[in-house]
Formats: C-alpha cells, structure tokens, sequence
C-alpha cells in the first residue's frame, strides 16, 4: 500500500514525530501542530489508506494500517520515531506500538482508548451522500446542501476537506461506502497478550466521551507507563479546541 505523505528534511541528528489522523480527516490535519516543531524534530505525516492522496484498498483495519506505516518506515529508513496519533489514527499508532515496539520510542495517544466503539457515523455518511455532485458549483453550495443534516459548521468544513474539484467535476476523495462498511473494523480493538511498556501519554477532551474513567485499566493493562490527562474546555478534537493547552502538554511529554 503506497500511502501519500508529507516530510519535513530528515537529518540523522533529529528524533522523527510521526502524527496520524482520524477518520476521514488527513495529513493536512495536523499542519499546524507540526509546524510547531518543524524545527526540533522530522515531521512525517501520512495520509492513512483510503484517505487523502493515499491508495484506496479494500480492506480497513488496524492490523493492515499498522503495516502501511512499518512499509512506509522502512521505505524512508526510519528506524524509531514518535508517534501521535488522534481517534482511528491513535487506534492505528496503538496497532504500531504493540506490533513492533522496537520502533516506537514514544506514544501520544489523542481521545481514543483500546476498547471497541459503536461509531454511529450514519448522519455523516448521509450528508456526504445526500449531495448530487452534479449539480454542486462551489463549495458553499455543498455546505448549505450538508447544513440540511449537519447542524455543527465546524464538522461540515472538516468532512469538505475531502470534497476535491478536477476537469470541472467535483468529488470524494474518500471512498464513502467502503468506509461506511469498515465502521465495525474502525470500532473494533483486537484483544492480545502484548503491552507497550515505554512512555506513553492519553490525552482526552473534558467534554468527549471517548476515554471514559471505567476505560483507564484498560488503558493500563496494554500500556502500563501511560499518564492520562485531561484538557478541559475541549471535546473531541482536542488538539483543534485547546491548541495552547495541547501544545503545552504534547511539549512537556516530549521533554520529559
């Protein structure tokens, strides 16, 4: 699987920060977080399968996302590195550190815990589907079409980042059906004797429900060194909500 990246100049004298993105989100992200510490470190930013620029497959899980990235490390020769990982991304950065730990120095994990979820993405699906591409003209069109279903304008921009534009036809970047059909995979922690014993932070939103209290043995049990710390004032997408809050936290993780 040929994943779509981006790549800041990697010297040998830099430790690497590998950030992952959620669902149907992509490397673009992350951009602004990165840029923060462009200087100190590599930055490398994939876009996940069947996201972004990246191939399209018919298989989505975490076992096979996990080797999309060992793939692409070795690619690159990225023998360590950091990883940062948001909501399916952190599942996919979990996948990474309990497959192959020799690779993975750090752990940041962003609101999302090793337990399966019942994502209810059906509202999202629906609005992304209800639009006739035809007879979109702009982009505020497709939002007002998506506004019917979608309230939360936040969200609305966030899934249009995958609406894309070529030879005057707009389109998904995204394979929406297939995604739609991987939601059990995406939900989904395969149980297993391994654990991560280096350190590791979980990150969560005061106002999500993503790391509930009755998940932290859970958390616990796969990665023992893990501190959980909580960002008040931010839902889900922590890192967009609280970004000085999150900085100061990733910065403090990454001294330490």
């Amino acid at each position: 699987m040929k994943l779509h990246y981006k790549l800041t100049q990697h010297a040998d004298n830099k430790p690497v920060l590998l950030f992952l993105h959620g669902l149907l989100g992509s490397a673009s992200n992350w951009h602004s977080i990165a840029q923060y510490y462009a200087k100190d470190y590599t930055i490398l930013i994939p876009d996940l399968r069947n996201h972004g620029l990246s191939e399209h497959h018919a298989i989505h899980d975490y076992p096979e996302m996990g080797a999309d990235l060992v793939e692409l490390l070795t690619q690159l020769n990225i023998q360590q590195c950091i990883v940062i990982g948001h909501s399916m991304g952190g599942k996919v950065a979990m996948q990474l550190a309990l497959q192959t730990p020799q690779i993975v120095t750090k752990l940041v994990i962003v609101d999302i815990a090793p337990v399966v979820y019942q994502h209810d993405f059906t509202e999202i699906y629906q609005a992304m589907l209800s639009l006739d591409l035809n007879l979109i003209k702009n982009r505020q069109a497709a939002d007002q079409g998506m506004a019917k279903i979608i309230k939360n304008k936040a969200i609305r921009q966030f899934l249009l980042q995958n609406l894309v534009r070529q030879d005057q036809q707009w389109f998904w970047r995204v394979d929406i059906e297939l995604l739609r059909r991987a939601m059990p995979n995406i939900g989904s922690f395969e149980d297993s004797n391994q654990y991560f014993n280096k350190k590791c932070l979980f990150i969560r939103g005061a106002l999500s429900n993503h790391i509930k209290k009755e998940y932290y043995p859970t958390i616990k049990k796969y990665f023992p060194e893990a501190r959980i710390e909580t960002i008040e004032q931010a839902g889900h997408w922590v890192y967009y909500e609280q970004k000085t809050a999150f900085l100061t936290l990733l910065s403090d993780f990454l001294r330490d």
